[in-house]
Parts: structure tokens; C-alpha cells; sequence
């Protein structure tokens, strides 16, 4: 396995980090902020319950969090079911204004709905 990315599940991600680190797992669990034997269990293949677990090995690692998921294979709404192109209007829709995201979802109904779409609208709203 050449990184992180390469793993096909969580185990063998954490037996990675262990080896390319030349950590015990003590020490992985104290870089990471989780406990001892949660590596312990990973490194035999078990999957923490909680969530949280799971985030702190995407945010050490660098690794997405909806990877590091998938790989467990927890589903959650943002796993890749999701085409890339959904989840990059979810990311540009978290930083827009609430005025821009009103007009971006009118129109989306409007799509839905089949009506015509109305730019002149949009442009208003915009403003």
C-alpha cells in the first residue's frame, strides 16, 4: 500500500499509519486522541461505534471523512451514492448567502416542477 488512501478497510488504514509512523499503538491512539484500545480493535478489523472515532481517523490522516466511512462501509447521507457533482453544490450551497440559497432551491423546484424557468427572477433576487 502506497498511502493512506490505498486502504481497503479500516484495518488495514490503521496498520499503515502504525508502520509508516513506526508507532505502537499507544502512540497512534495519543497522536489521534482516541484511547489505546480502540487501535487495539482496529488494528482487528473490529469498527468503533461511534462516529466521532471515525472522524478523528479522517482529520488525522488527512483522508475525507466520507472515505474513511466508506471504507468501514457506514453509510451516512454524504457517501459516495452521492455523484461528485451533488456534493460540490452541497459545499457551495454551505457558504452561500441565505438569499442566494433561496433563489438556487425556487429554481430547483421550478425544475422540478417542470415550470419554465424564469431568469429575469433570479437576477432580481440576486440584488
Amino acid at each position: 500500500m502506497a498511502t493512506a488512501k490505498d486502504a481497503k478497510n479500516l484495518r488495514e488504514l490503521i496498520m499503515f499509519l502504525k508502520k509508516q509512523g513506526g508507532l505502537s499503538n499507544a502512540a497512534l491512539a495519543d497522536k489521534m486522541g482516541v484511547g489505546k484500545t480502540t487501535i487495539f480493535r482496529m488494528t482487528r478489523g473490529e469498527i468503533p461505534g461511534e462516529t466521532e472515532t471515525l472522524s478523528k481517523v479522517a482529520l488525522f490522516t488527512g483522508l475525507s471523512r466520507d472515505h474513511v466511512f466508506a471504507i468501514t462501509g457506514i453509510v451516512t447521507p454524504r457517501s459516495p451514492q452521492y455523484s461528485e457533482e451533488v456534493l460540490q453544490i452541497a459545499a457551495l450551497l454551505e457558504s452561500a448567502t441565505p438569499d442566494v440559497r433561496r433563489m438556487f432551491l425556487r429554481q430547483v423546484r421550478a425544475v422540478l416542477d417542470e415550470r419554465p424557468d424564469q431568469p429575469q427572477e433570479a437576477e432580481q433576487d440576486i440584488e
